[in-house]
């Protein structure tokens, strides 16, 4: 029970839903349970944080607050006096989260599979992490020994599945682990939820992201008659998936739909991936970015060439040809996902991009970056010319424009740490192509097997239902940044005034909010994150990098 009489609040994350997958389901009778939540709540599109990114995204639900306040702006960091990029992890958000302020006002928190919560923070209940957690061993739980717990009462349990190490002939066995994987989610969530004490519960569902990515042109496919039999099992699975989630939903429901109030979000929304801009190679071609002319630059060029080679002979090679290749590009063939910074001359570069997911554009300006040559005098006529430049790109095959969205940083961040951010963030046709940091030696690619079908868009979902939630309405103008403050006025607790968002009045019953006045506190200030970079060793920082790799985000 919250304060003051207020109900109980669960909150559903299912990663990278959106209504274009599950409108159509619910009309075909597939999602009853969803469908029946929508009919009798509230419903409406959800604005992810810009560019829609998993990690901020979901920093962004945990603390009411923009990147520009909580300081997470994408998976991965700058390194202090260097060019290269690092994983964040839970102790750099430096705000406050949803766990502490409700712990300490003496409410009860349970989390599990939330992104970005390694190493878990202590809190009044108990939290499994989620995505950036470097391993599935030690220091996932909160308290330590509940991973213990969990395998003795309930089974195994997996943290994430990475579609990429699958590929085109390992679509059923993604399938198969991936269903695995949300049967042992559920057991765990089932576990939790009867057996242990919480006022707030919040458990993450990534299938939805990782269907999505791998497998969209076979969720609602538009010509199903030109499918072959394989493909149709394909979509038969898919399927399968998602009634998997929705019986769960269900019974929640119906065990807790008295005494609980029920949110369902999504970080961000989803559709189609058909290609790819190789960036830096378009900013090297425009004479913002210098490469080495010498061995660095050409090893570098001739690995992604063998690399490129290679993934082509895995779908083809019955003879194991590839196995000539493994000399030529060293260590079995994989490169770090930095590696291409090590092939830019930095002398000659005054642009550059770091990250996939960061869809992004960084000024090397000097006295911020390592090795910048961009003075501060200089510094705007430069971005304003790669604006502009943007703006000129072209599609190779239809010739219309690329870029479909151009923002300066202060445009859509604000707050103490800004200066982190990319100076110009870009869409590509609204996300249907994905800016990729990679030195490929060409500017453009189609979408395949190895990139995916899908993926990220600003809209996500918001679905609110029980006894506080208005019934049969859609509401507008929603950002995830709003759930905080929302969840903090359902649980009866002050809410912080520097929280960037509102609590979402249009969904909640005119009864709750007469009888339960908002109350608002002052921000306790950044939090002090000064000792978040000793949290992974090396290993363990190339395991993140290693299993984002296999999620296509590096």
């Amino acid at each position: 029970m919250g304060r003051k009489g207020t109900k109980r609040l669960i909150v559903i994350g299912l990663d990278g839903a959106t209504f274009d997958v599950i409108d159509p389901y619910v009309r075909d009778a597939a999602l009853p349970n969803t469908g029946a939540m929508i009919r009798s709540g509230v419903r409406g599109r959800l604005t992810s944080s810009i560019p829609p990114v998993t990690g901020p995204s979901w920093v962004s639900f945990m603390t009411g607050k923009n990147p520009g306040r909580h300081g997470i702006f994408d998976f991965v960091r700058a390194r202090k006096d260097d060019v290269g990029r690092y994983p964040v992890n839970f102790r750099h958000i430096k705000s406050k989260t949803i766990w502490s302020i409700v712990s300490e006002a003496g409410l009860r928190v349970g989390a599990v599979n939330m992104p970005l919560t390694y190493p878990p923070p202590e809190i009044n209940g108990f939290m499994i992490t989620g995505l950036l957690t470097p391993g599935e061993t030690d220091g996932i739980s909160y308290p330590r020994d509940l991973m213990e717990e969990i395998r003795e009462k309930v089974g195994p349990y997996t943290i994430d599945v990475w579609w990429q190490y699958y590929g085109e002939a390992g679509v059923e066995r993604f399938l198969d682990a991936l269903i695995l994987c949300t049967e042992q989610r559920i057991r765990t969530i089932d576990y939790l939820m009867k057996n242990k004490e919480w006022d707030l519960f919040v458990p993450v569902f990534i299938g939805t992201d990782r269907i999505q990515h791998f497998l969209w042109r076979y969720i609602h496919p538009e010509n199903p008659s030109a499918l072959s039999a394989r493909e149709r099992g394909f979509v038969s699975r898919i399927r399968d998936y998602y009634n998997l989630v929705d019986d769960w939903m269900g019974r929640v429901v119906e065990d807790w739909g008295d005494e609980a109030n029920i949110i369902v979000i999504s970080d961000h929304g989803f559709g189609p991936l058909t290609g790819k801009v190789y960036v830096n190679w378009w900013l090297y071609r425009k004479g913002y970015l210098g490469l080495h002319h010498g061995k660095r630059g050409l090893h570098l060029l001739l690995r992604n060439g063998i690399l490129e080679l290679k993934k082509k002979l895995r779908r083809i090679d019955r003879f194991n040809l590839r196995k000539f290749l493994r000399l030529s590009t060293g260590r079995g063939g994989r490169m770090g996902a930095y590696d291409f910074l090590k092939a830019i001359d930095w002398s000659r570069t005054t642009a550059y991009s770091a990250s996939n997911t960061e869809q992004g554009i960084y000024i090397n300006l000097r006295g911020r970056e390592p090795r910048g040559i961009v003075s501060e005098s200089e510094y705007e006529g430069v971005r304003d010319r790669i604006i502009e430049d943007l703006k000129t790109l072209r599609h190779p095959e239809d010739g219309g424009p690329l870029v479909s969205h151009i923002y300066r940083r202060e445009d859509i961040y604000r707050g103490p740490f800004l200066n982190e951010a990319p100076d110009i963030v870009f869409f590509l046709r609204d996300g249907e192509l994905l800016a990729d940091v990679q030195l490929k030696g060409r500017l453009f690619e189609e979408a395949g097997w190895t990139s995916g079908w899908g993926t990220h868009r600003m809209d996500g979902v918001f679905i609110g239902y029980g006894p506080d939630m208005r019934k049969g309405v859609s509401v507008e103008g929603i950002n995830i940044t709003d759930i905080a403050p929302t969840v903090l006025r359902l649980l009866g607790l002050p809410i912080p005034r520097e929280m960037d968002g509102r609590v979402i009045e249009e969904a909640i019953e005119k009864n709750f909010l007469e009888a339960h006045r908002p109350v608002y506190t002052d921000d306790s200030g950044p939090v002090d994150d000064s000792g978040a970079d000793g949290v992974l060793s090396q290993e363990e920082e190339k395991e993140v990098e290693k299993r984002l790799k296999g999620l296509g985000y590096l």
